[in-house]
């Protein structure tokens, strides 16, 4: 069985290239896997940034019969790229999944989302990390797959206790969607209050101009960061906070759970099932008030943050490791293969 992803570069930043480095790694000796650039977003023109599709274009066209095509989709100018390589595979009738990243969906035009539901019909499956798409995209459940983002299995952390500061990050694109602007809001409040004295802010993630970044106390900008960088944050932290305006299934969230992280979330995407599961905080708002007092819970009950942070690991390993992740992918391989074969067959 061989699969071949077709999407950003795995080698590259954000949450779409550490999915498809994951996929690539998966320890199943029955499948071959590869994986197709469709996009170079450090390209110095629009020419350079696009040399990647026609290259995966080139590509989808020499595959072999039988290959299952594995298309990651993440935003408006992705339903026409790499729906395009979904099209091609589906004129040579390769089997195809889909996997819809971000939250890009809710917010499409009605002219993107009627592109994006042609796409999802051509593909045999698509992969949702959140359930609420499936009425937005006509898709019916049984052609949906629903497999949560995995991520690599870490050893539990021994936490330190007593009065240690509390360190807190943020990961991710710094900007409005993100809800970097609440976070920076809630942390200049905070600054003073004796409960917050010695607790730090780290925030990982290029800007992308959207909310001004303020210079606070005790809070430390890292900026763009690769993939180990993002780990080492995360392993050296307390609680990652992230009040998302719009998410999907954030790798982020994922990443701290496995790093025995408590969180702090938004409601955004399927973080408002993944969070109450998981035994961390789901944001009742988005107003600051909410964001500063549960910031202040975080620091003000030790008990409290080290049961989340217990919480947290128990559910990762269970949910979200590598090895149970991978036989459920491969269960869906399969059976997209015997399908293909039983339609070919009648």
């Amino acid at each position: 069985m061989k699969v071949v992803h077709f999407g950003n570069d795995a080698g590259g930043q954000g949450g779409v290239a550490s999915v498809i480095r994951n996929h690539l790694t998966r320890e199943l000796s029955q499948v071959e896997f590869d994986a197709v650039s469709t996009y170079n977003p450090n390209g110095s023109n629009r020419l350079v940034r696009s040399l990647p599709f026609l290259r995966a274009i080139q590509q989808v066209t020499t595959l072999r019969v039988g290959a299952i095509v594995h298309v990651h989709l993440s935003n408006r100018g992705s339903y026409l790229r790499e729906g395009s390589i979904v099209l091609l595979a589906g004129l040579r009738r390769l089997p195809t999944v889909i996997t819809l990243h971000g939250s890009g969906v809710q917010s499409a035009g009605r002219g993107w989302r009627t592109l994006l539901v042609l796409i999802t019909r051509i593909a045999r499956r698509t992969h949702v990390l959140d359930r609420s798409v499936l009425g937005l995209l006509k898709l019916p459940p049984e052609r949906a797959i629903f497999i949560p983002n995995d991520v690599r299995e870490e050893e539990e952390r021994v936490r330190a206790t007593g009065d240690d500061p509390v360190s807190f990050v943020f990961v991710g694109e710094v900007g409005w969607r993100k809800g970097a602007d609440l976070l920076f809001e809630a942390w200049g409040r905070l600054v003073d209050e004796p409960l917050m004295k010695q607790a730090t802010l780290t925030v990982v993630g290029p800007s992308n101009g959207s909310v001004d970044v303020p210079d606070l106390p005790r809070m430390v900008c890292v900026g763009a960061a690769d993939p180990g960088q993002v780990r080492a944050s995360l392993l050296s932290a307390d609680v990652l906070v992230l009040p998302s305006r719009g998410e999907a299934f954030p790798m982020a969230v994922c990443e701290a759970l496995m790093a025995s992280c408590a969180v702090i979330g938004s409601d955004a995407g399927a973080m408002s099932s993944l969070l109450p599961a998981a035994g961390q905080t789901v944001l009742e708002g988005l107003e600051v008030l909410i964001l500063e007092r549960a910031l202040l819970e975080h620091v003000g009950d030790r008990g409290f943050l080290r049961a989340r942070q217990t919480a947290a690991y128990a559910f990762a390993r269970e949910n979200l490791g590598r090895h149970s992740v991978s036989l459920q992918w491969y269960s869906v391989y399969e059976d997209i293969l015997a399908r293909g074969a039983r339609d070919s067959s009648n």
